[in-house]
């Protein structure tokens, strides 16, 4: 009775256990990075292309975490540290790092041209007009690889999802 012509309770726990934790990640993450962009005197397009790679990110984190929960269930264990310890978890640990070392091997080109160093720390933070496309194709690619990591893994997640017993 629960379910309906999209495919039912399983599937639509799933989607909507993605769409909590990404909103839940991202306004926190959000948060966190407009603090700092303000606490920086970073420039407006330099904070927007920042949240919008940070924002990609987020989603494909909370993607992986949610997917390999779905793909590799563990019901018998009740605890969430034994769920931690459990392949699942493991995987998820160790895609999530290859996830952020990923992200910043994109994105930290654009951070040098961003932010210079001096022997001070950082002094100045300038978007130059040159480098700002450069930036901001970056930026895209990092937030866009994490948007297709986070739709290929909700797919595979909603289709392992229809499979499981309840």
């Amino acid at each position: 009775m629960g379910h309906n012509r999209r495919g039912g309770g399983a599937e639509e726990m799933v989607a909507a256990k993605f769409a909590w934790t990404a909103w839940g990640s991202s306004l926190a993450c959000l948060g966190v990075l407009l603090v700092g962009a303000h606490n920086m005197e970073v420039g407006a397009h330099a904070a927007v292309v920042m949240a919008a790679a940070a924002l990609g990110v987020s989603m494909a984190l909370s993607a992986v975490a949610v997917g390999f929960g779905t793909l590799f269930p563990e019901p018998s264990r009740r605890s969430p540290g034994e769920m931690v310890s459990s392949f699942g978890g493991t995987l998820t640990l160790v895609v999530s790092l290859v996830v952020v070392a990923a992200f910043t091997s994109m994105v930290s080109p654009m951070l040098k041209r961003w932010m210079p160093l001096s022997g001070a720390g950082i002094e100045s933070v300038r978007v130059a007009a040159s480098s700002w496309r450069l930036a901001a194709a970056q930026a895209s690619l990092a937030g866009g690889a994490g948007v297709a990591l986070a739709i290929v893994l909700m797919y595979v997640a909603r289709r392992a999802a229809r499979k499981l017993e309840w």
